[in-house]
């Protein structure tokens, strides 16, 4: 297959009900006690919001429309009732939501935002999200990337290098980690995850 081909889940082995549907559900997953899960998030929602951060105005129209304001602090990730926000730059943020709720969210936020400097952009189908869970993800990452997978704390994202790719590593809690990557590196992504994994016992969940 080229890199571009769509990633296909038909080889998955072990069913798993606990897969989330959304990001937030992810966070309270039970941790496998034994081996590594992977699951493909297809068409995660990820909606970016571009703009200046002592901008008050496109601060107060964001937090109105999300219940969440934007974070400050580097890599910070903010929890909602249905959706995250995770710090990208200083002046970018991703909306990490359902796919199905990205396009009215991302009208939503550009109709609040009017008259504001401020760029909301509905990246959702640029991306693919794999789902890592179990106690051995992060010695499954180390062969993977040089960034230091173990201190990094709960509720925090990271972008880095993941086998020569540019991804986002999110962690919104103890059960599991998300990495996000562009649509078009997805099977390579995916291929050089399972490859890593499967010494420790993988387990690919469907969808």
């Amino acid at each position: 297959m080229t890199p571009t081909a769509a990633v296909n889940m038909s080889e998955s082995k072990h069913a798993r009900p606990y897969m989330p549907a959304s990001f937030i559900t992810a966070a309270d997953r039970p941790v496998p006690a034994r081996g590594i899960g992977l699951a493909i998030e297809p068409s995660p929602g990820i909606v970016a919001i571009k703009g200046k951060p002592e901008d008050a105005a496109m601060l107060a129209a964001i937090s109105g429309v999300l219940g969440l304001e934007p974070p400050h602090t580097p890599r910070a990730l903010a929890y909602g009732r249905q959706r995250a926000l995770l710090w990208i730059a200083p002046d970018e943020w991703w909306i990490l939501t359902s796919r199905d709720e990205a396009p009215a969210l991302t009208a939503q936020l550009q109709t609040a935002t009017a008259g504001c400097f401020a760029q909301i952009i509905d990246q959702s189908a640029a991306h693919t999200g794999f789902w890592l869970d179990g106690h051995v993800r992060n010695t499954v990452l180390r062969h993977l990337t040089a960034f230091d997978v173990d201190s990094m704390p709960t509720q925090t994202g990271a972008g880095i290098m993941l086998s020569r790719t540019r991804a986002h590593l999110v962690q919104p809690g103890i059960a599991c980690m998300l990495i996000l990557v562009g649509r078009s590196h997805a099977q390579w992504v995916h291929r050089r995850l399972r490859e890593a994994a499967r010494p420790y016992g993988l387990f690919e969940h469907e969808r």
